[in-house]
């Protein structure tokens, strides 16, 4: 869990925000999850947050990077018993988006990043299905598939991820190990997200 965190706050660093600078870009921060029975099929919005503190419902989006790094500090590792809703946070990042005060700059981009399948809140083609809605929207969607070695532990689906990813998947999908890995490629997987809305994506 840690490493989620580090590699989070890592992410967080490769960008110039600034709250003075209309061009500024803004970061939010959206956790999902999922449990057993249909809740989080039912309300998909029930099983993921806006971690972005008096954001929640307003777009879940701040130029501060001292208001990210809270929302990071903010998640909690999941329990042994809790199953993995993506759809839920795509569903939400949607309404949050919905919500915010889009100024025509530039298209949004989301980064998804997950080590499991879709076990809740529906199948993967539901997640699918949002995503293709987002890339519909001119929205840029990069995913993150963390697949640890030791097949005991949770395995995020390459397949569905890629169908998530926009196009070409090859671009806006990546296969990590670990954390470490994704890690290494920070720089990379920003550049990527960022490859058509260069002027907003300040970088130090």
């Amino acid at each position: 869990w840690n490493d989620f965190i580090t590699f989070l706050e890592a992410f967080a660093k490769q960008f110039d925000l600034d709250d003075r600078d209309p061009l500024s870009p803004r970061l939010g921060l959206i956790g999902f999850y999922g449990v057993s029975g249909s809740m989080c099929d039912l309300q998909p919005t029930l099983c993921a947050a806006c971690y972005m503190e008096k954001q929640a419902g307003k777009g879940c989006l701040s130029s501060k990077k001292a208001d990210f790094i809270k929302a990071i500090k903010a998640l909690e590792p999941p329990g042994p018993n809790v199953l993995t809703c993506v759809s839920c946070g795509i569903e939400l990042a949607l309404k949050e988006l919905s919500k915010s005060d889009r100024d025509g700059r530039a298209a949004p981009n989301f980064i998804l990043l997950t080590d499991g399948d879709q076990t809740a809140g529906g199948t993967e083609s539901k997640a699918i299905a949002l995503a293709d809605g987002v890339k519909r929207d001119f929205a840029t969607v990069v995913t993150i598939g963390i697949n640890n070695m030791d097949e005991s532990v949770a395995a995020a689906n390459i397949a569905t991820l890629k169908d998530i990813a926009s196009d070409p998947p090859e671009l806006y999908y990546r296969e990590t190990r670990s954390v470490d890995d994704a890690l290494r490629e920070v720089g990379d997987i920003i550049s990527d997200a960022c490859l058509d809305v260069e002027y907003v994506c300040h970088m130090d």
